[in-house]
């Protein structure tokens, strides 16, 4: 008995499933507006193309900060993968980082590391390079620090 009423449950949920793909799929998408023209409020990249509004030093260094902020998971996976086949490592790493008009790092090089992992270190100026900052009216070039220490 209890077996027929598991397989009727899992029918029920593919039905359903299937009806409210039919219905996204029937849906007519809205349509696009440029990204280019796109600013958020506070200078936030909201998405690729998004101009930042801040253009001043203070405005820009908050602005890559925040994208850093939202890039972090990416960041501290890498580390935490590394730290199954070390879990010594840790320490501070210096980031400088160019960014170019369109938003896309151009260079990612580090200034300094304590982790001792070279590694490790090439992943991460990998995974940097990835990110992108929205829309400069110049170039950027900007300093990163983030500490590494394995969570307790």
């Amino acid at each position: 008995m209890r077996v027929i009423f598991v397989i009727a449950c899992v029918a029920c949920a593919a039905w359903i499933h299937d009806a409210a793909a039919e219905e996204t799929a029937q849906a007519p998408a809205p349509p696009a507006e440029p990204s280019s023209l796109i600013t958020s409020q506070a200078g936030i990249n909201t998405g690729p193309g998004v101009r930042v509004a801040d253009q001043t030093p203070a405005g820009v260094r908050k602005h890559v900060d925040q994208v850093f902020d939202r890039n972090k998971g990416a960041i501290y996976a890498l580390y935490g993968r590394a730290l199954h086949d070390d879990p010594k490592i840790q320490g501070k790493v210096l980031f400088e980082i160019q960014i170019a008009t369109d938003g896309t790092v151009t260079r990612c090089s580090i200034v300094s590391s304590e982790l001792r992992a070279p590694a490790l270190e090439q992943k991460l100026c990998a995974r940097i390079r990835l990110v992108r900052f929205g829309l400069f009216d110049q170039a950027q070039s900007v300093t990163k620090l983030i500490d590494f220490f394995p969570a307790t």
